[in-house]
């Protein structure tokens, strides 16, 4: 008596496994690539004022780990162009102490864009990293991890709606705040900002530089079917600068698009990072 209900919800079941499916999946946080001068260089800051662990990533790209994701580097013989210049304007990890810890760091001899500021009730601080790249400690999470990256943009919706297509991001990873947009994607948010005084660095510019030969040179994002990902993103219309090849830098098939003001994107076939940690 109790077959016809179980065979209907087991269909039911086949149907909205097969919806999520021909959605696609959505795409986890990879890696930030940076260029540097000396790898040695900046391995040793990240680990020593953020805790990242030193790594040779697929035994082929110096990096460091950041618990669920990567900072992989590219060894460059000039000095990259400054993060200041593009529409990647940070990345930032977590702090708890905000005027205790930039004293001890100041007396380290890490040298700071801004000082220590009062935000509400929590604190932000910008310090240079090796090769002058911006890098913001910001305590509202009250932890010491790697969690976001910083955009400004010339139109906030236009980036927040190219990342939250091309990243297949459900709508609850999307919040709107004052002028702009916070995206969730596993644990790291993407802040998108406008380009406006109040936020703009002196040091810009009129217009934004595009990234690949700036310091931080590009985002990296993961799916498991890559070809999946690539006909769906190529289907939007995305500008698409790289096809699908086995990249010689770390070993993964990936390619390699254009968001809006010139931020570098790329998409690798990857497991998440750990595997399996956000299912």
């Amino acid at each position: 008596m109790r077959r016809p209900f179980i065979l209907t919800f087991l269909t039911a079941l086949h149907l909205l496994a097969g919806s999520a499916s021909a959605a696609g999946e959505p795409a986890h946080f990879h890696h930030v690539r940076l260029n540097v001068t000396d790898v040695s260089a900046s391995r040793q800051f990240y680990q020593k004022v953020f805790g990242a662990t030193p790594v040779q990533f697929n035994n082929k790209t110096p990096g460091l780990f950041t618990e669920r994701s990567f900072i992989l580097m590219n060894e460059v013989d000039q000095a990259p162009l400054s993060n200041l210049k593009t529409s990647i304007w940070h990345i930032g990890w977590g702090g708890v102490d905000g005027p205790n810890e930039y004293a001890w760091w100041k007396n380290q001899g890490v040298e700071f864009y801004t000082p220590v500021t009062e935000l509400g009730s929590n604190h932000y601080m910008y310090l240079y990293g090796p090769d002058r790249e911006i890098v913001e400690i910001y305590t509202g999470g009250k932890h010491h991890r790697f969690n976001h990256v910083h955009f400004l943009a010339t139109r906030t919706e236009e980036t927040a709606n190219w990342l939250m297509r091309n990243l297949n991001l459900p709508a609850e990873a999307n919040r709107e705040i004052t002028n702009g947009n916070i995206i969730l994607i596993d644990n790291v948010q993407m802040i998108v900002y406008p380009n406006i005084d109040r936020y703009r660095p002196e040091e810009q510019g009129e217009e934004f530089m595009p990234t690949g030969n700036s310091v931080i040179a590009h985002l990296a994002f993961s799916f498991r079917d890559l070809e999946a990902a690539y006909q769906r993103i190529k289907s939007l219309e995305t500008n698409i600068v790289a096809p699908i090849t086995v990249s010689e830098k770390h070993g993964l098939p990936s390619f390699f698009a254009r968001a809006p003001d010139g931020i570098l994107v790329e998409f690798v076939e990857a497991k998440p990072i750990p595997e399996g940690i956000w299912e």
